[in-house]
């Protein structure tokens, strides 16, 4: 547009402050645009301070804000820069935004103001000050009028088209007191995350429920010795865990880093982390990002990351205690009456037996069923739960190298007895040396 093209400088022409304003407003929109356009969402801020204790009363003051307004704009305001900023609020601000404005640039109005009017749109107010000549050997001062932005504080249905504007704070309430509480859940859109506490949080909660996962999973596969195809999930999300825990570790110590870049990848952990926890197989209805609404779109994000890494990192292994009795009987106590349904049991056993003897007689050996049935199928000789014999260790068992694994056969008869008793039973009948037991409840 002609409000912003380039000057062109000829001989002889006769030079008024026309020419240079319109020369700095093209440069300046050559800066703007190439700013915009090297970067997505290449505005937001990048220091804020709020003043704590003014804020007790009634005031909102800006101590120090850097960054970048979505028009292209560069500023640092607030006390640390010689420019404060103060907003008064009173009872009536509830669940409002408060945004940093910037009077826009229209082509033909002023630009400029030469007395601080507070309702005054113009872009700039005029400042005198001196400048030292800063050649060597020179130490003229001379006095020269520059331009100050007019920013200012106004509440989101203050900051009209008139503004170029961004959040910085959200009113929650102001107290009887007069004092001003803010929402500790707003984010305001920046560009680098350590202006962004909630989002520091996120990624140090993600980061450690990671760690934990990759620990558990690791001990457990280190330990065992055999590696079956019911282990391949597990080495599959300890890749995951550890190239994510090594992507986050990154952004966490590194400067300058975009809230986008973070978003982009929990989004893509959220996606590998559906191939272990959703029946698709996928995660379907991705959340977007959402650059001036940072809270809603990571509150989404971690809601739906939370759940998926809840059922992943679920302990879907219970170690049942088994209290050993005389003559031969071992108890196991439920606790929980919600495993009879939901979870299947597994005896392991261990003995200075061959591991074909163990498999072949240990489960004619053994008679298995509820405390108070027990004594009823010894004594009658009654069959009991049958134990089948299962080729490997379940992966969701810590893997113990001499043990057979056996699977609790779960029949209509013998589980309608378990429901109304208070645990499992076993008599193991001869002499079986060296005999180690460990008993699990697998979620399903």
């Amino acid at each position: 547009m002609a409000f912003q093209d380039k000057v062109i400088w000829t001989e002889g022409m006769f030079l008024r402050p026309q020419h240079m304003q319109q020369q700095d407003r093209y440069i300046d929109a050559q800066f703007r645009e190439r700013n915009r356009v090297l970067q997505r969402y290449g505005w937001g801020v990048k220091t804020l301070k709020i003043d704590e204790n003014l804020l007790s009363q009634g005031t909102l003051s800006i101590t120090k804000c850097s960054g970048v307004l979505s028009d292209g704009t560069l500023f640092h305001v607030g006390s640390a820069f010689g420019q404060p900023l103060t907003l008064d609020l009173n009872e009536a601000v509830q669940d409002k935004k408060v945004k940093l404005a910037l009077p826009i640039m229209l082509p033909g109005s002023d630009e400029t103001e030469l007395t601080d009017d507070k309702e005054s749109l113009t872009r700039y107010l005029k400042k005198e000050v001196e400048v030292k000549d800063s050649n060597l050997g020179q130490s003229k001062l001379a006095r020269l009028n520059t331009g100050r932005l007019r920013f200012k504080l106004l509440l989101e249905e203050e900051a009209t088209g008139d503004y170029s504007s961004i959040a910085i704070a959200k009113v929650q309430e102001v107290g009887g007191d007069g004092g001003i509480i803010l929402d500790e859940s707003f984010i305001a859109p920046c560009i680098d995350i350590r202006v962004a506490e909630p989002i520091t949080q996120a990624l140090n909660e993600i980061i450690g429920l990671l760690n934990h996962r990759a620990e558990a999973l690791s001990s457990r596969l280190t330990k065992n010795t055999r590696t079956s195809t019911s282990d391949i999930a597990d080495f599959l999300l300890l890749q995951l865990a550890n190239r994510y825990i090594a992507c986050f570790q990154h952004w966490k110590a590194a400067e300058n880093v975009h809230p986008e870049q973070i978003f982009m990848d929990l989004l893509c952990l959220s996606s590998e982390i559906a191939t272990f926890t959703r029946k698709e197989k996928r995660l379907t209805g991705l959340p977007s990002y959402q650059h001036d609404d940072l809270a809603l779109s990571f509150s989404l994000l971690m809601g739906e990351l939370r759940q998926s890494l809840s059922m992943v990192f679920e302990q879907t292994a219970v170690a049942l205690d088994l209290q050993e009795r005389s003559f031969g009987v071992r108890v196991a106590p439920i606790q929980d009456r919600r495993l009879l349904d939901d979870a299947t049991f597994i005896l392991a056993i261990k003995a200075d037996w061959p591991k074909e003897a163990i498999v072949s007689r240990i489960p004619s050996s053994v008679k298995a069923g509820g405390v108070e049935q027990l004594r009823e199928l010894v004594n009658l000789q009654l069959p009991g739960i049958r134990l089948i014999p299962m080729p490997v260790a379940p992966r969701q068992i810590p893997y113990n190298s001499g043990f057979t694994y056996f699977q609790m056969e779960k029949s209509t008869e013998n589980w309608a007895h378990l429901r109304t008793s208070g645990g499992f039973a076993f008599h193991f009948s001869g002499d079986i040396p060296g005999l180690q037991l460990e008993f699990w409840a697998v979620k399903e």
